[in-house]
């Protein structure tokens, strides 16, 4: 099983070990300067010690070996120069008399006194090899040793001085072992929060790296630290801008898609419900020759509805129309027909005025289909309270074709009128919204216009106009719809 640290410990122990080599590395070259500093002050005082035998000797040296005189200059010696004690041996090492007495051990030390008196001894080379630690009874003393130059009596003059002298010493050791201590800590602490200020942006750079993963938008993060570092935010900065820029791309198309979607469905419902009610016609028509005219106009709108697909299929762009010459009479006619079973079956009256023929050149497809909607729409609003009416009337005024549609409906409301040739605005419960906003990409096509007026049957009137001749403008769908 993989060893898997909490989150941040990793962090946390990579400051920590690099905390610790850095202390250790300061204690390392730390250590050969206390070293030497506690040479120095060790052969310091054994310079001291020798110094001190070496004025002993000139004192034992002034009286005759073994007489009081000797013993009172070695008292009096002891007292001025504050060393513990002064012993005088024979060369086997035992001790012929002690200054001052109680300092005389109770253990022999004989072997000590010759193994201390028989290294040579060196005045400008004094070190701590000359000294030698003896245990008495009342403390634990240094010792160093010289012969008294007596020819004719032998003897070994050892001073001894008690451990407190080296209290000096041990407090320097102290000393500079807390400083070491000190700066270590200090360092390792600089190190530990350098290292953690080092990191905390691949932290900030990974949680943002998951905020990104999980779709969250407007992640950035700061650009600071090493230059590895900065490069490493810099890209993820980047890389959240390609993936919001692709988000949106796809959400573009997909609002694409989905307009497309609802002009299709829109295109294909009214064709659908009027196949539906022929159909139905046909059905229980007993007359052949009327079940042969409703069959054939089952026949043109299923053309119809091939019409719209190849359309969509085609489609790249605003509104394209293919202008032709049509008989307009013949189209509003047509719609009417194909909008008549729905004005039967909502019980609303369906009048239709014209005259006898109406020639211009007008993509004849897409017109119908248009006024077709016009027709649906104004039927289903005259529904609501049946009986209703509906009217349509084709006029021809100069160069133009105007077209009436007029119900007896609630009508529209001053604050939507601005709005009804919106795409995908509806007042209608269960409306795509998108009957008005193609009939008015319909007339725009064609260099025509359309708009909303209040009709004398007291619902509403569209006016739609087209030029006789049609002049091609493309022209792109507003937002919202009434139908």
């Amino acid at each position: 099983m993989a060893l898997r640290f909490p989150q941040g410990s990793v962090s946390s122990l990579i400051s920590l070990a690099a905390g610790a080599i850095t202390a250790s590395a300061v204690a390392l070259a730390w250590l050969p300067l206390l070293t030497e500093s506690a040479q120095r002050e060790l052969t310091n005082e054994a310079h001291h010690m020798h110094t001190l035998v070496r004025l002993a000797q000139s004192e034992v040296q002034q009286h005759p070996a073994g007489s009081l005189a000797e013993q009172q200059a070695l008292a009096e010696f002891q007292t001025t120069s504050s060393v513990d004690a002064i012993w005088l041996a024979d060369v086997d090492g035992t001790i012929l008399y002690s200054v001052p007495t109680k300092a005389r051990p109770t253990v022999d030390v004989g072997a000590r006194i010759r193994e201390l008196c028989a290294r040579p001894s060196v005045a400008d080379k004094a070190g701590l090899g000359e000294t030698i630690a003896f245990m008495t009874d009342a403390a634990a003393l240094r010792a160093s040793c010289l012969p008294t130059l007596d020819e004719h009596t032998p003897r070994f003059l050892v001073v001894l001085a008690q451990n407190d002298t080296w209290a000096p010493l041990a407090r320097s050791r102290s000393h500079a072992t807390n400083k070491l201590i000190f700066l270590g800590a200090v360092v390792a602490l600089i190190v530990i929060l350098g290292i953690r200020w080092l990191l905390a942006p691949i932290q900030k750079i990974s949680m943002a790296a998951g905020q990104i993963a999980r779709g969250e938008r407007e992640v950035r993060v700061a650009v600071r630290g090493p230059e590895e570092i900065a490069e490493l935010a810099r890209a993820v900065n980047a890389l959240a801008s390609s993936v919001e820029a692709r988000e949106d791309e796809i959400r573009g198309r997909m609002e694409v898609v989905n307009e497309i979607s609802s002009m299709v469905a829109h295109e294909i419902r009214n064709p659908l419900q009027s196949l539906e009610l022929l159909t139905t016609l046909a059905r229980t028509e007993p007359d052949p020759a009327t079940r042969d005219n409703l069959l054939t106009t089952m026949e043109q709108e299923i053309r119809t509805l091939e019409g719209v697909v190849q359309r969509v299929l085609r489609s790249s762009g605003p509104l394209r129309i293919a202008p032709a010459a049509s008989d307009l009479v013949a189209i509003v006619h047509r719609a009417a027909t194909m909008a008549e079973p729905d004005a039967r079956r909502r019980k609303v009256a369906l009048l239709v005025q014209a005259p006898g023929a109406l020639e211009a050149r007008v993509d004849g497809s897409l017109v119908r289909r248009a006024f077709e909607n016009l027709l649906h729409n104004a039927i289903e609003f005259a529904g609501q309270n049946p009986p209703g009416q509906v009217t349509a009337s084709l006029t021809r005024h100069g160069n133009l074709v105007r077209m009436l549609v007029d119900d007896d409906g609630p009508g529209v409301s001053d604050s939507e009128i601005a709005r009804i040739f919106q795409p995908y605005y509806s007042s209608k419960s269960g409306g795509i919204g998108l009957g008005l906003a193609l009939c008015k990409q319909v007339f725009d096509a064609h260099g025509g216009s359309i708009r909303y007026e209040t009709s004398p049957l007291g619902g509403a009137r569209f006016v739609a106009e087209l030029p006789m001749e049609a002049v091609s403008a493309p022209s792109a769908i507003e937002k919202g719809s009434r139908a």
